[in-house]
């Protein structure tokens, strides 16, 4: 999952923070505000942080927590972006819901986990990749885990519904920072 959501927000947040660096004079101040996009590195930092599990996983409640953090921030600060407010958020709050739901681990379904490889099987079973667990008879929440297996290339693996959320909400942000203009104005408004 955080393969594929580190290369949509960091280009994400680069393309922003280079958009923004001189914003156009404004006289209403609240107009500016509104205008601008404040996406900072918040999902770059979050994604640091859930690559530090394996490093500490003694911190790895208080890491998930500060990643999802920083989320939340990203989203709080992009709510003039509503697409990309709306489906980010929802897309985060379903994984965080899921996650801190079944001890900090996103559960991976039996039949998610039958598409990979005898080494990603030993390696989820043995408790070497820090947020993940197969799912059990106590997991809660099961529908909003790692329930699709995604055979893309590039970021294969798993995917659940906060996944595809937090997908659409970065596209929508994408497409709003490129400013395209032979799309409908729907689509770009972000």
């Amino acid at each position: 999952m955080w393969k594929s959501v580190f290369c949509l927000f960091s280009t994400c947040s680069v393309k922003s923070v280079s958009l923004h660096i001189h914003p156009p004079p404004c006289q209403n101040r609240v107009r500016e505000r509104a205008t601008r996009s404040y996406t900072g590195h918040s999902p770059v930092a979050a994604l640091l942080l859930q690559g530090a599990l394996p490093l500490l996983p003694s911190l790895a409640p208080l890491l998930v927590a500060l990643s999802y953090l920083l989320l939340l921030l990203f989203v709080f600060l992009n709510r003039h972006l509503h697409k990309t407010a709306i489906f980010a958020g929802l897309g985060g709050f379903c994984n965080a819901l899921v996650i801190f739901s079944n001890h900090f681990r996103m559960p991976v379904s039996s039949r998610a986990l039958s598409q990979l490889s005898p080494e990603g099987v030993s390696s989820l079973l043995n408790g070497d990749i820090p947020m993940y667990c197969l799912a059990g008879p106590d997991t809660r929440f099961l529908f909003l885990g790692d329930i699709l297996h995604c055979p893309l290339p590039l970021i294969g693996g798993f995917a659940s519904l906060g996944d595809i959320l937090l997908a659409i909400g970065v596209f929508f942000c994408i497409l709003k920072l490129m400013g395209p203009v032979r799309l409908p104005g729907w689509m770009v408004s972000g």
